[in-house]
């Protein structure tokens, strides 16, 4: 097969969440195409989405984790300014005060969270903030434009779905609905059905495989769609933002404080599932947060900014924490749990990403129809390639490069 042109072409992109190389021998259309291992981003969701969108490593984006401390700018300062972190509070309470910051600010309504946010104290929620004020398609979101952006900019016509549903774990569905359009550039599918039921069965439990072979179906009748309108003449880019690891132990961050004789809610912090992030505001709150953690060293490590600038995270404050623990592999901080209408809530996932990139498990997957030029393809290669494809040129900024 001939590699990607430089003259404008039709060009179908798919994204698929969480999906992992290995997983390709369940989804026989895609494994009959090109494929490797794609190196991920230290981080979750917005770090990747950063990275895959802008073509700049996190050190340039400035999107790590989807809440930063930004204090006297957050959607949730009417907290504070009417005192209402002083009153009693339960989920309920919780919940509407959390959407009702969201609303506050439009673009935020759909910034997810909610679970992850309820167990930091409300008396610190006025001091939070998401890296993103808005979607992934909108303008002016980080300090450098996305692929969505310059294609808008460059009067590219392009579309965008799935990335938009309402519940984004059933994305497929609005990707299966959507017709055929020869009047655009550029399609780009996006499908987040398999990483959730990965975190809640494992991405190779029976429930996941199904979806996944579902899925591959579903690419394969849109893919040729494509085949019957241009035959050889379009180019096909699937790509993962990172793999799947099972978990094997979770650890209790509120229980291995009080262990060490403190409490964990004295301190500004943010836990995200394997990261917990300090904003210690004296020497003495440092060092007890460093004591209470001691017990955890041999499980992990403190995110130093010597480590930071190794993964490309470092950022320019300390806005996604001053003090930052890693715990690695095969562990997880426990979510909180609660109780809704007498019914006791909690979420305790079986599969896990957000580990160091080093661990081959964390491996997404990049597919094409296109032979695949490099043998370790990044997340920031992805603008480049699409742009490459549809015989744009490169930004000379972006950190990647077109690798098919």
């Amino acid at each position: 097969m001939p590699s990607f042109r430089n003259s404008n072409s039709h060009t179908l992109t798919v994204f698929v969440d969480g999906l992992k190389p290995s997983s390709l021998e369940y989804m026989p259309f895609l494994s009959s195409l090109h494929s490797e291992r794609m190196r991920t981003e230290l981080g979750y969701s917005p770090t990747c989405d950063g990275s895959m969108y802008t073509g700049v490593y996190p050190n340039k984006h400035h999107c790590w984790f989807i809440w930063q401390r930004t204090p006297g700018d957050s959607p949730f300062g009417y907290i504070d300014r009417f005192n209402l972190d002083h009153l009693p509070h339960n989920v309920y309470s919780k919940y509407a005060m959390y959407k009702t910051g969201l609303s506050i600010n439009q673009n935020n309504s759909q910034v997810p969270g909610f679970t992850i946010f309820f167990d930091t104290p409300v008396e610190h929620w006025g001091q939070f903030r998401p890296c993103v004020d808005g979607k992934w398609t909108d303008d002016d979101l980080l300090p450098y434009p996305t692929v969505f952006e310059i294609l808008r900019e460059r009067g590219i016509p392009f579309r965008t779905i799935g990335d938009d549903a309402p519940d984004l774990a059933k994305s497929s569905i609005a990707v299966e609905a959507a017709g055929f359009d020869p009047g655009t550039d550029w399609t780009y599918y996006y499908i987040a059905d398999i990483d959730p039921l990965s975190h809640k069965y494992g991405q190779e439990s029976k429930e996941t495989v199904e979806k996944m072979r579902e899925i591959d179906e579903l690419i394969r009748v849109k893919y040729q769609e494509f085949e019957r309108q241009y035959g050889d003449e379009f180019d096909f880019l699937l790509f993962s933002d990172h793999g799947h690891a099972v978990v094997e132990e979770h650890i209790s961050l509120p229980d291995t404080f009080v262990r060490g004789g403190y409490a964990l809610d004295d301190y500004i912090h943010f836990v995200d599932s394997n990261f917990a992030r300090f904003w210690p505001r004296t020497a003495e709150e440092r060092e007890e947060i460093r004591n209470a953690l001691a017990p955890l060293e041999e499980h992990g490590m403190y995110l130093t900014k010597e480590r930071q600038r190794a993964y490309n995270v470092e950022m320019p404050d300390n806005r996604y924490g001053e003090l930052i623990y890693y715990l690695d592999l095969p562990r997880t901080f426990e979510m909180p749990s609660f109780s809704v209408f007498g019914r006791e809530m909690s979420y305790t996932p079986v599969s896990m990403h957000g580990y160091l990139p080093d661990h081959d498990s964390m491996d997404g997957v990049l597919v094409s129809n296109r032979p695949i030029q490099s043998s370790v393809p990044e997340l920031v290669d992805v603008p480049p390639t699409v742009l490459s494809s549809l015989g744009e040129p490169v930004p000379e900024y972006m950190d990647g490069t077109s690798v098919v």
